[in-house]
């Protein structure tokens, strides 16, 4: 069964207004990165009443702790590493593969790292990391499974 004229169309608008949605959404994130450094580098968080910028982010913006956690994270090194704060400005990297090499990315291996993260998968970049640090691909913390059961997750030598 085929589709008609009228049909194609309003698939290909639905697709370019999506495509659209995700331009602005990297960009947005790259500011919302901005302004957290701001934040922080101001304490504008404790003027607001909060302790951390990560209870700003969870309480005061109302991102989810994942999202809380790699926005600061990917701020953070950001603030250390130049080359990465030009490439966030640029689309040159996503949020989430800055987050994926923020555990191994260095003022020195800059470069190296935001080469890799252009040019392989999310998949094979952590497997990169891996080789590298691989305690980094484990997401360490708790969180709660029932009402008096926490998972636990921790990286560990033998």
């Amino acid at each position: 069964m085929g589709i008609s004229t009228d049909q194609a169309k309003y698939f290909r608008s639905l697709h370019f207004e999506a495509k659209g949605v995700c331009r602005d959404l990297e960009t947005k994130e790259y500011r919302l990165i901005e302004i957290l450094q701001k934040i922080e580098r101001d304490k504008v968080f404790r003027f607001l009443g909060f302790k951390s910028l990560f209870q700003y982010a969870l309480i005061g913006l109302n991102l989810s702790r994942d999202r809380a956690y790699n926005f600061i994270t990917v701020s953070r090194k950001a603030c250390e590493v130049d080359k990465l704060q030009v490439a966030l400005r640029e689309n040159k990297i996503t949020l989430s593969k800055a987050k994926r090499i923020s555990s191994v990315l260095t003022k020195d291996n800059a470069e190296y790292w935001l080469k890799l993260s252009h040019d392989l998968s999310q998949k094979s970049l952590e497997r990169a990391i891996a080789r590298v640090n691989p305690k980094s691909m484990v997401e360490e913390g708790t969180k709660f499974i029932s009402e008096n059961t926490l998972e636990l997750r921790v990286a560990i030598d033998r």
